[in-house]
């Protein structure tokens, strides 16, 4: 139970260490929104892919850091190890969702 009382720490930690990729995307996407009306076909899988990553970083960065600190104490070495590996295989296939709608606005015709 001491791990979960670190738990805000260890998040916070999680996201000073990624703020520049975040920020990043953030203004991509503010940039996407501004660029709506000229760009109608590529900003919105610009603007799609880069929210869908964000939530990843958001959301997925909570469920990662939070689902092992809360099961360390209960569950053995090896479903540890099953549980990171199924968190980092769903938070991959997001990844590549949001990428791949990225690559699609930059290379599909205009």
């Amino acid at each position: 139970m001491q791990a979960l009382t670190q738990f805000p720490l260890f998040l916070l930690s999680n996201y000073v260490m990624r703020l520049p990729l975040l920020l990043l995307w953030l203004i991509a996407v503010i940039i996407a929104l501004a660029r709506w009306r000229q760009m109608p076909r590529v900003a919105p899988l610009v603007m799609l892919g880069l929210l869908i990553a964000l939530l990843d970083a958001v959301v997925g960065g909570i469920v990662s850091t939070w689902l092992p600190m809360s099961l360390a104490q209960t569950a053995g070495p090896q479903r540890l190890a099953l549980l990171t590996s199924v968190l980092t295989l769903v938070r991959s296939s997001v990844q590549a969702v949001a990428w791949g709608l990225v690559l699609w606005a930059a290379f599909s015709d205009r």
